[in-house]
């Protein structure tokens, strides 16, 4: 084993203990700075740091300030980078389309969900098809659906329960 670092809070010269009385004579010991000093010490196992050592590389383009990048079984696209030299990662997100936001073209993706409209609160949000019971008497703030008690087959679904 061997000492990997030492650190310590205190001052490098300690002050000397005095004696103080309070005002309800009670007499106090201020303590030195050398008693309240906290030492740290870390301790390592030489076979257990090579072994889980990170290990760097340098990248094609390298990054600001020249930081290290970790090894990584991540595909990038050669032919995109984003501001800055950050890489873009390969997907296999099927893409349907792109809009424009804040700067930037964004990307939107195919999906199975079935859309039964789109709800225009802070952009165009779908809302899914469902088998889901809604009442249609009753209804909650923001005119927010709320569904039946009834639940489909109780018995498998609490069979559990014993």
């Amino acid at each position: 084993m061997t000492v990997e670092n030492l650190e310590t809070n205190g001052t490098q010269t300690p002050a000397t203990t005095e004696e103080k009385t309070s005002t309800r004579g009670k007499a106090t010991t201020a303590k030195t700075a050398k008693d309240k000093e906290v030492v740290a010490l870390s301790v390592k196992n030489n076979a257990e740091s090579a072994s889980k050592a990170l290990k760097f590389y340098q990248p094609e383009h390298r990054l600001p300030e020249n930081r290290p990048v970790g090894t990584s079984h991540l595909h990038f696209t050669e032919d995109e980078m984003l501001p800055g030299g950050r890489p873009v990662e390969v997907s296999h997100l099927k893409v349907v389309s792109t809009y424009s936001s804040v700067g930037g073209l964004r990307p939107v993706g195919s999906s199975g969900m079935e859309v039964s409209s789109t709800l225009a609160i802070s952009g165009n949000r779908p809302i899914a098809l469902s088998h889901l019971h809604i009442s249609e008497t009753y209804t909650v703030m923001g005119n927010r659906p709320v569904a039946s008690n009834e639940i489909d087959d109780p018995e498998t679904l609490m069979g559990f329960l014993d």
